[in-house]
């Protein structure tokens, strides 16, 4: 590396350095300086640029540089367009340009990205990308495609384009932010002339002067702006403030055709139209039926406008400076729509509340100086006079002598300032000289510059009638409680206490002079006695909440006694007074009804047990007549998991039986309530295990707590983890004999075993052993009816019978059957020279070969003698000589132990297949399958051969 690559590294470093303070700082003042995003995007960009080309400068090799070059280009691509768009923010110019320019000048940055990653193929950026060597640096050098001059040019508008934009922003701005301008005018001005110099092909193109000129820049802008306070603060946006005002505003020259200048969004919502498609346009064209008829005159004018149902007050200033061409007026819109509103319904309240004295149903009288000097038609009729006969006569000539005297007395009290009622009682005089119940109220109201009384009169006849009942009727009730039983209780609406009888008093222990004590305090008298006074009280706010219904209700005392609780409405005349309670003692009645509960329970209880052991007994009946009539043990074994599920309501069952060694136990089958499984596990012999202790103790064990420590593996299962909370284990029993183990699994908390559950097992296992030990019998005798004894391979007759059934299977489905004849070779020889004990382990040797060897689908029998056949269904010709030669091979291998030496037999086999064309029988492809067999005898033995036609 020469001296000359230390300025330039550090040049970019300072680059790198200041473009990330630079973004940082941006980032954090992005709420108060104007497009904060856009001056971080200009610092990560210059991150990117100079970083790139610092590593760029630094790696080895053409292709590693051409990856950093491309990567540089990020930022090259990314800067211009971010000062671009500060610039419009700073300026606030942003609100004049489309949002979809903004795309279309995005395009040209990332189709250059993409052609510089692709330019190897395409040529349009570099052309002949190499290596020059400049000051003892290896630099990428290349010829200037016409890719790169486009975007050379382009680069180079956007950026005059916001330079131009911060000096139009110069010379409007105030000094101090002139100062911050200028200083973002130098930071960016010095790189742009180093791009230019390339450009101009002043600099090669292989020296990138933007990044280096970047890190001279940079530091001085940074500087700069700091000492301007850049970060803190920064000129504002006065359609900010028009935005935020809460009324509609609208600014119109006047001397241009009434044209639009700009407005805020609240006009853009009055006059349902965008910003940008107003400004520039006529105010007739949105507002037509709008006559603007303002001078330089008139300075100021307020019009009433009506729009889309809103009212508006139109505020229009004139705002011109003098000795200007311009004649520009701002124009307010107020909204006056809810002072409309208001003012009409201020009028239509005046007319309402006439209306409702004239109307109202209760007399209304105004007095001044002891004369009426106003009523309404009620007051008229009340007193049978015509509206007109009672203006100007003395308001004591209406009342009777007794009402005058309380009137005076309660004057008297108010003048001394003493409390009187807001309403008195007394009777006025009708014109025919009756007398007049009423409820009369007096206030003093100022009217017409005077003192005056306004007087309101209610007709309280019916009242009166009222009171008079209501008082009989409750003399009537204190009577009739009084004699009763039961205790009463009598409230009104407030919850205050009419009425009571003695026998409440004894009945709760209240004391003589109950009712005298303050509310709520009398009524804890009686919660306290209860053994849930809160439910009695939400108990009794329902009740209150409906008060015109009946409830009954059943209160339990502390000490021991229960009251029955009801409860009506109490109606006097019609209308609905309070609520009437009655108490009554069902303390011994209750004890009664207990008693027969438990003896109805109890029969119940009995009467379900009985029916549960009958059900049981049933079901154990229909389990021993099911398995007893299968004898295949498959299906004793499935019927006995599915009966054990259904008698005991559990959720899971296994079954395990014990292998012939008697040291494990074969787990075979499971079933839970969805479906049976194969488990095909074995458990070994291990006393700690609770299966083998079920075998060993002969009798079932039952677990229904399996939190605490218990024996180890029941089953395939591992309590502890499986969910199990309840389980049995029972023998399999068959006279002495102990076949197996029967597991029955509960994993819900509801279903705990009972010892019915574990008889029920028991009872089921043990009819379980006898068909399983029947089951095996039967098999055992069938087996013994169609195997050889010997070799235990199908016998003669009955491989016969599945050879036809085969047969007529390929036959009718068009698929291939074959055959295979095998014969010991010299098998007279092994008898004769060890006996014919040795030639029975011989055949049973070969026979157990032929069992591992072949398929399951595939049938062998014991055809006579030492030759035996093998039936192999759906296989070829070709296919059978495969498993034919298998077949040769494992046997010749087999080593048969005799008296500490070992005897080595061959076998010679044929072979042959059914053909679809010809018509033939199970004897005459038997017939083949031997002759092929003979054949390999003849042949040399040991080997197979298929048999051929003619």
């Amino acid at each position: 590396m020469s001296f000359i690559s230390f300025p330039i590294l550090i040049l970019l470093a300072l680059s790198v350095v200041f473009g990330t303070g630079f973004a940082v700082i941006a980032y954090r003042a992005r709420k108060v300086i104007p497009g904060g995003l856009f001056v971080m995007g200009v610092g990560i960009s210059v991150v990117v640029w100079a970083g790139a080309y610092f590593v760029e400068i630094l790696v080895p090799g053409l292709g590693n540089k051409l990856f950093w070059a491309n990567l540089k280009q990020l930022g090259s691509v990314l800067l211009p367009f971010s000062f671009l768009l500060f610039s419009l923010v700073y300026t606030q110019f942003i609100h004049h340009i489309p949002r979809y320019l903004y795309a279309i000048l995005a395009i040209e940055p990332i189709a250059v990205l993409y052609v510089y990653w692709n330019d190897l193929s395409l040529g349009l950026m570099r052309i002949n990308p190499h290596l020059s060597q400049m000051g003892g640096l290896d630099l990428i050098d290349f010829t200037v495609g016409e890719g790169l001059a486009i975007h050379f040019i382009y680069s180079a508008l956007i950026s005059i384009s916001a330079i131009l934009l911060l000096l139009v922003r110069y010379f409007r701005a105030k000094s101090f932010y002139r100062s911050q301008i200028s200083f973002i005018f130098l930071g960016m001005a010095i790189p742009f002339l180093g791009a230019l110099a390339v450009f101009l092909k002043i600099v090669p193109p292989y020296f990138d002067m933007t990044p280096l000129l970047l890190g001279f820049s940079f530091p001085i802008m940074s500087w700069g702006l700091f000492r301007n306070e850049f970060f803190k603060s920064a000129p504002l946006n006065p359609q900010i403030i028009l935005e935020r005002l809460p009324f509609g505003i609208l600014i119109v020259d006047m001397s241009n055709e009434q044209k639009i200048i700009s407005l805020n969004s609240v006009t853009e919502e009055i006059l349902s139209v965008e910003a940008a498609r107003a400004i520039g346009k006529p105010v007739s064209t949105f507002l037509p039926e709008l006559n603007l008829s303002l001078t330089e005159f008139v300075k100021e004018l307020v019009l009433d406008f009506e729009l889309n149902n809103q009212f508006y007050e139109l505020h229009c200033e004139h705002i011109s400076k003098e000795n200007t061409q311009q004649d520009v007026w701002l124009i307010v819109f107020v909204n006056m729509t809810a002072q409309k509103l208001l003012e009409e319904s201020l009028f239509a309240s005046e007319a309402m509340y006439r209306s409702l004295v004239e109307n109202s149903v209760e007399g209304i009288a105004i007095t001044q100086n002891e004369r009426i000097i106003y009523l309404n038609q009620q007051m008229a009729d009340m007193l049978g006079y015509s509206l007109n006969e009672l203006p100007g006569r003395a308001y004591k000539n209406l009342i009777s002598k007794e009402f005058i005297k309380l009137q005076t007395e309660r004057e008297g009290k108010r003048a001394r300032g003493e409390k009187v009622e807001d309403f008195l009682q007394g009777t006025f005089i009708k014109k025919n000289g009756a007398l007049l119940d009423v409820e009369v109220s007096s206030t003093l109201i100022p009217y017409q510059g005077q003192n005056a009384f306004l007087v309101m009169v209610r007709d309280i006849t019916n009242r009166k009638k009222y009171e008079e009942e209501r008082n009989r009727t409750l003399a009537l009730l204190e009577a009739t409680i009084e004699s009763s039983k039961d205790g009463i209780l009598v409230l009104d609406k407030d919850f205050e206490i009419l009425a009571h009888n003695q026998r409440l008093l004894e009945l709760w222990n209240l004391p003589s002079d109950w009712e005298k004590i303050q509310s709520p305090d009398r009524f804890e008298l009686i919660y306290t006695q209860l053994t849930e006074p809160d439910v009695i009280l939400k108990t009794r706010s329902h009740v209150w909440n409906n008060i015109d219904q009946e409830f009954t209700n059943e209160l339990t005392l502390i000490n021991g006694s229960v009251f029955e609780e009801y409860t009506v409405p109490f109606y006097i005349t019609g209308e609905l007074m309070g609520r009437l309670f009655m108490y009554r003692d069902i303390t011994e009645r209750r004890a009664y009804e207990l008693e027969l509960e438990k003896a109805r329970l109890l029969a119940e209880d009995q009467s379900f047990v009985l029916q549960a052991t009958l059900k049981r007994e049933k079901q154990l009946h229909d389990v021993t007549r099911t398995i007893s009539r299968s004898m295949e043990i498959d299906t004793v074994l499935s019927e006995l998991l599915r009966q054990t599920l259904e008698i005991t309501n559990a959720d899971e069952s296994h079954l395990g039986l014990i292998n012939e060694d008697g040291q494990s136990i074969h787990l075979l089958y499971g079933m839970d309530r969805e479906k049976s499984f194969v488990i095909d596990d074995y458990i070994p012999y291990n006393e700690k295990f609770l299966s083998w202790q079920v075998i060993e103790q002969r009798q079932g064990i039952m677990i229904t707590d399996t939190s605490h420590p218990m024996p180890l593996i029941c089953f395939s299962h591992d309590v502890k983890t499986s969910g199990i909370v309840s389980l049995l284990c029972v023998p399999i029993l068959s006279g002495l004999s102990v076949l197996g183990v029967l597991g029955v699994f509960s994993k819900r908390d509801t279903i705990l075993f009972n010892e019915h559950d574990l008889h029920a097992a028991e009872a089921i296992a043990s009819q379980a052993g006898i068909a399983i030990q029947n089951a095996r019998l039967f098999e055992e005798v069938n087996q013994l009816a169609i195997t050889d004894p010997l070799t235990r391979l199908y016998n003669r007759r009955y491989f016969f019978n599945l050879a036809r059934v085969e047969l007529e299977r390929a036959k009718r489905y068009g698929t291939d059957l074959s055959f295979i004849m095998l014969d010991i070779d010299d098998f007279k020889r092994v008898n004769d020279t060890y006996g014919h004990l040795v030639g029975d382990e011989v055949l049973m040797a070969v026979s157990e070969v032929i069992r591992k060897t072949i398929r399951k689908v595939d049938l062998a029998a014991r055809y006579g003698g030492e030759e035996m056949v093998i039936l192999l269904p759906a296989t070829s010709q070709e296919s059978a000589l495969v498993s034919a030669e298998r077949l040769r091979e494992a046997v010749e291998e087999l080593k048969i132990p005799v008296d500490g030496n070992s005897v080595s037999v061959s076998i010679s086999l044929g072979v042959s297949s059914f053909e679809q064309h010809l018509d033939i029988s199970i004897s005459k492809l038997l017939d083949q399958a031997d002759q092929a067999m003979y054949l390999s005898k003849q042949n040399g033995k040991n080997r197979v051969t298929a048999w051929q036609a003619g």
